[in-house]
């Protein structure tokens, strides 16, 4: 029994001084009484001897002896792998149209860059209101607008005027033969004097310039009629 144990032992110090390759072949040509198998990572070798199984495990790497090495070749990702710079603007956003930032890395050998968009402002920045023509009673305005953004001009108009018109006297007090000229005190800008008339010409008239004159006893109503339509009147009292 002593000897027997002692040639295992003999060869299990055999397999393990051999190379692994050496190791394998021994193992394919081993008799039916012994075997041999070689797993990654682990050396095991059973031999069977008067129907006793004796096992022997050595744990070890199959290969290239350890180092310590540890394997970094994980991926990074790239933020890390790159030094990245001040995000730029490379074109503004406008209020409809999208704008563009890029970045670069700073590392001298590498030339990666990276967009991203600058979303639109989705409206205008308008400045104040300028007219360009004003508006009369006769006729409409012009105003326009600048967005101070994008540089959008908008343009509206500017309704006509109410007009209005109005005489310095209202009522009017005549000697026969005396003459009076009646004279606006105020009207709509833009607005012109279309005409005089008088309700009664045989007590008094009006010339196209206002002036009036007292021709009998009695009363008339002089009124005035502007080109916007516009009207006043002043009642003469002939004495």
């Amino acid at each position: 029994m002593k000897k027997r144990t002692s040639i295992l032992l003999t060869l299990i110090m055999v397999f393990t001084l051999m190379p692994i390759g050496a190791q394998a072949e021994c193992a394919d040509q081993a008799s039916g009484d012994q075997k041999a198998a070689v797993i990654p990572g682990k050396i095991q070798i059973s031999l069977k001897a008067d129907g006793d199984d004796l096992d022997n495990d050595y744990d070890g790497l199959v290969g290239d002896e350890d180092t310590g090495d540890v394997d970094d070749t994980d991926d990074v990702s790239d933020e890390e792998e790159h030094q990245w710079g001040e995000w730029e603007v490379d074109e503004e956003a406008s209020c409809f149209e999208e704008g563009l930032e890029v970045r670069y890395c700073e590392d001298e050998d590498c030339d990666a860059s990276q967009e991203r968009t600058i979303p639109a402002y989705g409206a205008h920045d308008w400045g104040k209101w300028e007219v360009t023509k004003k508006a009369t009673c006769l006729s409409t305005g012009k105003k326009t607008r600048e967005c101070e953004r994008c540089g959008e001009e908008e343009t509206a108009v500017i309704p006509k005027l109410s007009a209005k018109v109005s005489l310095k006297k209202t009522s009017l007090s005549l000697k026969k033969k005396k003459s009076y000229t009646l004279k606006l005190k105020s009207k709509t800008d833009g607005d012109k004097i279309a005409k005089w008339t008088s309700s009664n010409k045989k007590v008094a008239s009006v010339t196209s310039k206002g002036k009036v004159t007292a021709k009998k006893k009695g009363s008339a109503v002089i009124t005035l009629k502007m080109k916007s339509g516009a009207t006043a009147a002043c009642k003469v009292k002939v004495k």
